[in-house]
Formats: structure tokens, sequence, C-alpha cells
């Protein structure tokens, strides 16, 4: 299936028809896979049947060569971490956090010792309960300037449907008790896909 998605690129606002889910990429797999036949046909009903400013698919095949001889612009995938390439995590944090975020650890470490914080880590399965945490704690990115999935009720119904619907888990990290960062993982094609992340900006 199809779906146009508004963006808005500098002081343009465009639209761009692309592949439903797509954008949840990395996965590596194909979302398509037919004869070339076939995405002429796709392409001539697309010209015809919808307005769009900029055809945006990804996870096509490369062997389907239809796309090498058009003048479609060819996307080169979804970003991903390949966590096996590092032993640890120190090595993983050296390679590509920025020098900021280091210090930024660095601080949140030592007050946590100095006032004898107690850290934990906590793998929890997907509870209305716990859905509400990550409401709260979404919402902190508003300080930031950033969004929250959860801000357009449809947006977070679509959101809490998908975590409930596939497999999944949260991820919470806990200061003396308090849930102050958090995860959320979704099982799909034996990868594991962080959907959602945020945490407390008081700490």
């Amino acid at each position: 299936p199809l779906i146009l998605v508004k963006r808005k690129v500098g002081p343009l606002k465009l639209l761009f028809l692309e592949f439903l889910g797509q954008q949840w990429g990395g996965l590596n797999y194909t979302v398509l896979r037919r004869k070339e036949f076939d995405f002429i046909q796709m392409f001539s009903y697309i010209k015809e049947k919808i307005d769009f400013h900029i055809l945006f698919f990804r996870k096509i095949s490369i062997s389907e060569n239809i796309f090498f001889k058009t003048t479609i612009i060819q996307d080169g995938g979804s970003p991903y971490v390949d966590l096996t390439q590092y032993e640890n995590f120190e090595d993983f944090k050296n390679d590509n956090y920025s020098k900021n975020l280091k210090q930024n650890i660095r601080t949140a470490n030592n007050r946590a010792k100095k006032e004898n914080i107690k850290v934990i880590k906590l793998e929890e399965s997907i509870t209305e309960n716990n859905l509400q945490e990550i409401v709260r704690l979404s919402h902190h990115k508003l300080v930031s300037g950033k969004s929250s999935l959860y801000q357009d009720p449809d947006k977070a119904s679509f959101y809490k449907k998908i975590f409930t619907n596939f497999p999944s888990n949260i991820l919470f990290v806990k200061f003396n008790d308090k849930n102050v960062a958090y995860r959320v993982n979704i099982f799909f094609n034996e990868k594991c896909i962080c959907m959602d992340t945020s945490f407390d900006r008081e700490f």
C-alpha cells in the first residue's frame, strides 16, 4: 500500500509518495519485488491518479533494474548501527557519541555517585501502566524543542497498537525507583527495532 506524507523542506511543504511503513527501515527485507512490467504499470497508474511532489520509495530490490533506467533518485536506505562491530559499550560510545554527549554522560554518572542515587536498568513487558509512563517521559522532549509521538491522539493510538500487536518490550532506567528514561523495542523478522525513546530532562 502507498501513503502520502506531508513534509516541510525548508520553506516548502511537499507531498512524498511512499510505501506504507517504509520509515521503519533497517529491516533488511524488500517491500516490493515484481517484474519490470508491473513497475511500469504501477508508475502509469500513479502518474494518472495521484498528485505528489516527490516519489520516495525505499526497500526496493536492486535487482529490479527498472529504477536504474529512470531518473528516480535512488535512496541509500535507512541508517542503523551494526553493534556486532563493537566489543563493548565503551568502544561504541567512543566511536559514535559527540564530545558534548560524552560529557553529559560523565556529569550524570558523577551526580549519581555523589548523591548516592541507585541506578537500575529494567526490562518490562508493555502494559497500560507503563504506557502511561512512556507518555509522561516522552513529553519531556518538548523542553528540548522536539515533539512527542503522543501529542496527537490518532498518532498515539497508532503507536500503542504497534507496541501491543508486535512482540515488544520497554527498557527503563530508574533513579531511586523513579523512571527517568525509556526505550520501546519491537521485534520483527528477527530484528530488534527501537521505536521510541526519551528521558526526563531534570536528570
